[in-house]
């Protein structure tokens, strides 16, 4: 009988921060959605995070790790993507930001 040798346990490294999105106003205001790589947000059910409101663009915006942060981009939507009260098309996200898409706000949340 052959016996393997023993490799030492290496603890698992994070793919990335763990972040989430709260949302504070509408019908599902206080519940949180967890970000996981890339996130769309829109109205349309294939979204990752589909809102249910007439403001927002079908496919709105996209939210991506990138290099360890989350970026927020707008994507082309018709109202157009706002944080914290500025009009952006690309931003890297802090903790305790503030989105809006049309009339759904957001917070963007870090560990």
């Amino acid at each position: 009988m052959t016996t393997l040798p023993l490799r030492p346990l290496v603890p698992r490294r994070r793919r990335g921060p763990v972040a989430w999105l709260v949302l504070l106003n509408g019908p599902r205001a206080g519940m949180d959605f967890r970000l996981q790589g890339s996130t769309t947000v829109g109205r349309s059910p294939r979204s990752t995070l589909p809102v249910d409101d007439e403001t927002v663009s079908y496919y709105h915006a996209k939210l991506r790790l990138d290099h360890g942060r989350y970026v927020l981009h707008d994507l082309a939507s018709t109202a157009g993507t706002y944080l914290n009260g500025r009009l952006v098309e690309r931003q890297t996200l802090e903790d305790g930001d503030i989105i809006q898409l049309g009339q759904t706000q957001l917070k963007f949340k870090q560990a």
